[in-house]
């Protein structure tokens, strides 16, 4: 399959298992975590969350006080928002955030696992997007699968948060995300490795514009 097909296979799976996909990210616990790393470091309020998914952390943005906004391709996983942010999310693709907003509209930026089934050349391409839209001087939280030399560095595998389906999962080292994220400019800020017993490791880096 060529990059395209795979973003309509994973967006149709996202599509008709809306609700699963829903139910098992809802009480995830260590997301906790990547909300202590991301918002204390704000200066400001305009929080874009890109792959918003099932809406929990831009519905806790929002409870938050935060002025969020999210980017989501899958219309199904929008319908079950709550009310309270269905009208903050644009269906759309990621890739196109430098068409939806303008240079500099946002305080921070902060991607979970919406890059990890992206080859690096859309992911590369994504990550200079999101650079424009970031505000001099504001933070940017990216989250990616971590590759540790168990997988291939793309594979397709059985999902987690929907157990009976496959998914196309493509793999990051620390070192490498850091190299590109620095040469587009960004300073490093915090970084995090979660590794837990039996699963896929994530890592995390909050980086400054």
């Amino acid at each position: 399959m060529n990059e395209q097909e795979y973003l309509d296979m994973t967006i149709s799976l996202y599509d008709q298992e809306a609700d699963t996909f829903a139910v098992m990210v809802r009480d995830y616990s260590p997301y906790i975590k990547y909300y202590d790393m991301f918002l204390p470091h704000l200066s400001g309020k305009k929080i874009l969350d890109i792959g918003s998914g099932s809406g929990r952390d831009m519905l806790y943005f929002y409870n938050h006080g935060y002025d969020v906004t999210g980017v989501e391709l899958s219309k199904w996983l929008i319908s079950l928002y709550s009310k309270e942010i269905t009208n903050r999310v644009i269906c759309d693709d990621m890739r196109n955030i430098d068409v939806l907003f303008s240079q500099e509209s946002f305080d921070g930026v902060r991607s979970f696992a919406s890059l990890v089934h992206m080859s690096k050349d859309w992911w590369k391409a994504i990550l200079g997007k999101i650079y424009d839209v970031l505000k001099d001087d504001w933070i940017l939280l990216l989250s990616v699968k971590h590759w540790n030399n168990w997988y291939e560095e793309e594979i397709i595998k059985k999902s987690f948060t929907i157990p009976w389906s496959l998914k196309r999962y493509v793999y990051r080292w620390s070192d490498e995300l850091k190299q590109v994220l620095l040469w587009l400019w960004f300073t490093f800020v915090y970084d995090y490795l979660y590794s837990p017993e039996g699963k896929d490791s994530w890592y995390s880096i909050v980086v400054r514009k």
